[in-house]
């Protein structure tokens, strides 16, 4: 959908109902945090009372549903901001009393009323584009004797890395590091790119460090958790920034191949028309694993139904009013004096 239209917040609203302690590579956890990525006002949040902020989240599993009420929580006194909590909800079963949801839950999944379903998450924002020149770096090198360079995850990195944009890294000769910049909640894996350090990569070069970083974080932890590892979440908000349409192709198709080998369900959100005709295609074969939500007018949203290719969406893209021509069906009946000489056109 256009800007403005809640792309984002629908995205960061389900990864804040997930969450699983663990640390990841190059710092941080799988547990993302709403007030580490987006800001609500005290204002905004005492007028509340009459526009009450609240998001309704079913998840199906093999066991049953988990519904969420993912609603706001003052905790600037305690200098964590505002934040929203995944509290129990009987919306999709108003049968049930709330408390029934709740013991309910408990007693399958073992999550409590305020508690996350206990699935690793990561959620990658924008922030992620800031230029690594024109912000203020933490970089600590990446010794050789590394467990990640040991056990093959640099590797991992550099190899996705280069299917995305071939031939970026020599996987022969490269540095490896830990870098951070200030605006960001979290540090990414730096790997050395040919002719260019840190400072000096593109925005689009750095972008995918972060989405790579995020992948191996997963492998990983997959590695590490063996037998326990039940998969994750991933979330990139504009996955397609500052990408070549090329690039954005092969990073569709890693992004596709890891959500089975990594057992991950991923999110993205996008203005690419590249994006969407590959999803559009895909959801066309297999409904079950693909899914285009595509929003419609920020001022009454909604999600815009029968999509079956980009042209169903090219109008709402460019502001266009599309009128159809009708096709008209004309049979003309022409009788001759001479029955012999009648026509039917």
């Amino acid at each position: 959908g256009i800007n403005g239209v809640g792309k984002s917040n629908i995205m960061s609203l389900i990864a804040m109902a997930f969450g699983k302690k663990g640390a990841r590579i190059a710092g941080g956890n799988f547990f993302p945090h709403f007030d580490e990525y987006f800001i609500i006002t005290e204002e905004e949040y005492n007028q509340q009372s009459e526009n009450k902020y609240e998001a309704y989240l079913k998840i199906s599993t093999k066991n049953g549903i988990i519904q969420k009420r993912l609603g706001l929580k003052n905790d600037i006194d305690e200098g964590r901001g505002i934040r929203t909590l995944p509290r129990s909800t009987n919306f999709f079963t108003p049968n049930e009393t709330i408390k029934y949801v709740e013991e309910e839950t408990k007693e399958n999944f073992n999550i409590g009323d305020s508690g996350r379903i206990p699935i690793p998450t990561i959620f990658i924002s924008l922030s992620r584009l800031f230029p690594m020149g024109e912000t203020k770096l933490k970089e600590k090198s990446i010794n050789v004797n590394n467990e990640i360079i040991k056990e093959g995850i640099i590797k991992k990195y550099i190899e996705w890395y280069n299917r995305v944009l071939p031939l970026s890294i020599d996987i022969n000769k490269y540095k490896v590091s830990n870098i951070k910049k200030v605006v960001n909640a979290n540090g990414r894996i730096h790997v050395e790119l040919k002719g260019s350090d840190a400072r000096t990569e593109s925005v689009g070069e750095d972008n995918l460090g972060t989405i790579i970083t995020a992948l191996v974080d997963f492998f990983y932890l997959k590695q590490k958790q063996q037998n326990d590892y039940t998969g994750g979440i991933l979330c990139i908000d504009e996955v397609d920034a500052s990408l070549h349409p090329s690039a954005q192709i092969r990073l569709f198709e890693l992004l596709e191949e890891l959500s089975d080998e990594l057992k991950l369900q991923i999110l993205l959100t996008t203005h690419s028309i590249t994006i969407l005709e590959k999803i559009i295609k895909k959801e066309n074969r297999d409904f079950d694993n693909y899914r285009l939500a595509y929003i419609l007018d920020p001022k009454t949203p909604r999600i815009k139904d029968n999509i079956k290719s980009i042209d169903d969406i090219k109008a709402d893209m460019y502001d266009e009013n599309v009128y159809y021509k009708p096709i008209i069906k004309v049979c003309l009946l022409y009788t001759s004096p001479s029955p012999r000489d009648a026509t039917l056109s």
